[in-house]
């Protein structure tokens, strides 16, 4: 692993809950849990295991969260909602979480 690697609490709480939205819209709308939903997490070979590649030195740089597509589909917009609206306050990222909770 990259000792550069930075990374806090919040941005491997921020992570798993942009993992768990999409686990949602994989498994609801598309209903697939399996290979659709674990093709997204080829960007923990490329943070973690990849060492031909760039050093990446945060999980934005490992992963492009300001695009998700599925057949065709543009779902950031799915993604950034479901993860912002399980704020108690939406996009508060300070405020209760229903997801963690």
């Amino acid at each position: 692993m990259n000792k550069d690697f930075i990374f806090s609490g919040r941005d491997i709480l921020v992570q798993a809950l942009r993992e768990k939205c999409m686990h949602e819209l994989c498994s609801e709308k598309y209903h697939d849990e399996g290979v659709l939903f674990w093709t997204f997490f080829t960007y923990l070979d490329v943070c973690f295991v990849d060492t031909d590649g760039p050093a990446m030195h945060s999980l934005d740089e490992c992963f492009d969260w300001s695009t998700v597509l599925i057949d065709g589909v543009e779902e950031v917009e799915y993604i950034t909602t479901c993860v912002n609206n399980s704020f108690a306050q939406s996009g508060v990222y300070e405020s209760d979480n229903s997801i963690l909770r």
